[in-house]
């Protein structure tokens, strides 16, 4: 029996080759494309899931912070029972000198001793316990190693970073895509942080103990039976005596977060060392992999329905001869069942060679491995089962129930008059249009904050990070680049838009204030094209040794509730001279509202960063001389180069890669549903052949054959708008909400989508309306 089921399937599979061949090619892109979005989007979900403790790290975190004071760590140490050891996290970056060639560091992640005990980041070469006991210690990641040392044994080698020794003890595996720490090239201890920041041994032992800086990342692991989950009250009471953080109610909270919740929890904090996934994005992934299943199977049941028309008296005749209905069902979902096999092994070949696009689009670095694990096999397993079975059971259910005797006398009416097939149909025009729209709005949000007025210009200016040589020369080097023609300002600056922004807190008036706080000099305005209302001074306030003017936002003076002329303000018990109020400007991404910020315009010495500002047309030519006089001054240090506006736009990149990717799988979701559509355009011009032989005799043209045909599918596609339009408004208004400016949902977006839709449904039936209206009506009609 099996046997003969099964050379009956090949007869009708080569019998039918098109079909054959729409199905397969439609069912292994589909199945292609949810392999992959399953095994991206089971990556995301395991992030931090091989850590050997992952049950027993978590992460400190507040209401209003993330970040803390070095000697936090210890104090929860010396006040939590359960709490076994911590380590702080920080990153930087800087030029390494090895045997007198220059390179850049890359991410350098400063951690404690402890990290490669709390954490499974598998070690090459060392001692997880002994790698990072001195601060002059290096663990170097396995590719850094090879490009600084080539294949010989690194330990024991020794190099200078920022004119600071380390002795390399280490190397450690590059981290994966499956953690939510960032790549680094160097890991070090934690107690080198302050050295290569300028302080000595002294200096040192005040930093670690010191509580006004809170930038630092911090992890604690605790014992399996603790219950340090529920510790957080406690500990914020007994920290409200040490910690200003704490105090005058400027967190409320303090809590510890499981390790594997932190990645779509925490916000990622580059100078921690940590990225953020997108857990809504992932949801978002999953309905679009579900939804191309669902298509891929509408797409078989419909191309198998348009079949069982010719396939009817086949069945009729097994019925005849005492088939039972099992039998015919068996044979129909033996038949999907090696059609989603066949699909499956033609995916596997295609998973492999759109891999490497799949990296570019995703920002992730999957191998062949990576796809083709344990999980990729259940998940083909699930994919083939349920198309198998979904796709072959409605065919063989409809075919199966009629009688024989039906059958075999003609085409039964409720198979030519299919109301199933029509609301698949209309499924599947409301999957494109829901996607299409769907783009449309993420491009046009993209665009809207890459275009949007930030009230300055950021275009023709970029940064270069400066060096000891460029630093020790500063007068000389700005010099030299503002004698480049074009050139219009040169500004020294800590902080810049689009780079590291620090944050200032303080008490005004019994009030908790939190300012973005740039440290700039006086040419960082021109630099940004903003224009001043008077010159300013940096004596304008004088603190001691410090001297410098101070310049507010618009928002930052409504925080501080002032009224004009805005002269000062309180800062703890000190009163704080305001040199001048400018208006508010977004330096950071469109997601948050303008954050209130002060501008201290102090001594240009030891700025981390030059900001240069060009005219349009010689910015070329400026950068090319920039360079080469940065190269003149710096000869032996790498160049680290940026223009200011991809620095601000790399904010966005998330939101234009999620849009590619979005598009990309609503390309071929369209594509997929195109070829079912072409499928039951074929089987509409099948069923109404000899109504069409009939109209043709009688005189109608070809245009109004076609007219007819193609006037059912419009009418379906204005059913699908109907039904898409809401769910859309509905699910980009959700998606606006993470934006604090935000585009408008353009009705012209809607009309685009559905006017896109009906062009791809015309398209594809035209053909078949086309080939149906050209034929010869005595074909039809010879054997009435």
């Amino acid at each position: 029996m099996f046997w003969t089921q099964l050379k009956l399937m090949f007869r009708n599979l080569f019998r039918n080759k098109l079909y054959s061949a729409i199905n397969i090619l439609g069912l292994a892109i589909a199945i292609t494309l949810v392999l992959l979005l399953s095994s991206y989007v089971s990556n995301e979900r395991s992030i931090d899931s091989f850590h050997a403790n992952k049950d027993q790290i978590y992460r400190v975190y507040g209401d209003n912070i993330n970040t803390f004071a070095p000697p936090f760590g210890q104090f929860i140490l010396d006040n939590i029972t359960g709490a076994e050891c911590y380590t702080r996290t920080f990153v930087q970056e800087g030029t390494i000198n090895y045997k007198n060639i220059k390179y850049k560091s890359g991410k350098c992640l400063l951690v404690d001793s402890v990290f490669f005990r709390m954490f499974s980041f598998p070690l090459e070469r060392g001692n997880p316990d002994e790698v990072l006991v001195s601060y002059q210690n290096a663990v170097l990641s396995a590719s850094f190693a090879h490009k600084l040392f080539g294949t010989s044994n690194p330990l024991g080698e020794s190099f200078e970073l920022d004119g600071h020794q380390f002795t390399v003890t280490g190397i450690f595996q590059d981290f994966k895509d499956n953690t939510h720490f960032i790549k680094p090239n160097i890991i070090l201890s934690f107690s080198a942080l302050p050295r290569l920041w300028g302080n000595g041994d002294e200096g040192t032992k005040y930093f670690m103990n010191d509580y006004s800086n809170s930038s630092f990342g911090l992890y604690v692991m605790a014992n399996k039976n603790s219950n340090i989950m529920k510790r957080g009250p406690e500990l914020l009471e007994k920290a409200k005596d040490v910690y200003w953080i704490f105090q005058n109610g400027r967190n409320t909270e303090l809590s510890f977060m499981p390790l594997e919740d932190v990645y779509f929890k925490q916000g990622a904090l580059d100078y921690i060392g940590t990225r953020q996934g997108n857990e809504k994005f992932l949801t978002i992934l999953m309905f679009i992999a579900g939804i191309i299943v669902v298509v891929a199977a509408i797409n078989y049941i419909n191309l198998n329905i348009t079949q069982s028309v010719r396939r009817a008296k086949e069945v009729g005749i097994k019925k005849i001869i005492g088939s039972l209905r099992l039998s015919i069902i068996q044979q129909f979902l033996l038949e999907s069942t090696f059609i989603s096999l066949l699909a499956t092994i033609i995916a596997v070949f295609l998973t492999i060679v759109v891999l490497p696009e799949f990296n570019k689009l995703t920002d992730n670095s999957f191998s062949i491995a990576d796809i083709f694990n344990g999980g990729f096999l259940l998940r083909s397993i699930i994919v083939v089962f349920i198309i198998g079975i979904v796709a072959g059971i409605f065919p063989s259910l409809i075919l199966s129930r009629f009688k024989a005797i039906d059958i075999v006398k003609g085409t039964p009416s409720r198979l030519k008059n299919n109301f199933g097939q029509r609301v698949m149909v209309v499924f599947q025009y409301t999957v494109s249009i829901v996607l299409i729209a769907v783009v449309g709005f993420i491009l046009k949000q993209n665009d809207f904050m890459r275009n949007y007025d930030l009230g300055f210009d950021k275009d023709n200016t970029f940064y270069i990070r400066m060096t000891k040589e460029t630093n020790d020369q500063r007068d000389a080097f700005e010099n030299e680049l503002m004698k480049i023609p074009g050139v219009k300002a040169v500004s020294f600056c800590q902080d810049f838009p689009g780079g590291p922004i620090n944050n200032s807190s303080f008490v005004s008036n019994g009030k908790n204030q939190s300012f973005d706080e740039f440290r700039v000099d006086t040419a960082f305005f021109s630099a940004l094209g903003i224009t001043l209302e008077h010159n300013i001074s940096t004596s304008d306030n004088v603190f001691g040794d410090n001297k410098y003017a101070c310049i507010l936002n618009q928002t930052a003076v409504n925080e501080l509730e002032l009224k004009p002329p805005y002269d000062e303000f309180k800062r703890y018990d000190a009163v704080e001279k305001i040199s001048q109020v400018i208006p508010d400007m977004n330096f950071r991404s469109l997601y948050k509202k303008t954050r209130p910020t002060v501008f201290h315009i102090t001594d240009r010495s030891a700025a981390p960063f030059v900001l240069i500002r060009g005219t349009g047309g010689s910015l070329p030519t400026i950068v090319k001389k920039a360079k080469a006089i940065f190269k003149e001054m710096s000869p032996s240090d790498p160049i680290e180069f940026k223009f200011l506006d991809d620095a601000l736009n790399t904010a966005y990149n998330k939101e234009e890669r999620s849009a590619k990717i979005v598009g990309y799988f609503a390309i071929f979701a369209i594509l997929i549903s195109s070829l079912g559509i072409f499928a039951l355009a074929s089987y509409t011009a099948q069923n109404r052949k000899k109504e069409i032989g009939v109209r043709k005799v009688n005189g109608a043209k070809i245009s109004q054959v076609m007219l007819m045909l193609n006037r059912g599918f419009v009418k379906w596609v204005a059913i699908a708008f109907l039904i898409a339009i809401p769910i859309v408004w509905f699910a980009m208004n959700k998606w606006l909400e993470n934006f604090a400016y935000k585009t408008s949902l353009s009705w012209w977006i809607f009309a685009l989508a559905g006017l896109l839709a009906l062009v791809i449904a015309l398209v594809t039936v035209s053909w078949q309306s086309w080939r149906a209206a050209n034929k010869n009506p005595v074909e039809a009609l010879r054997y009435e």
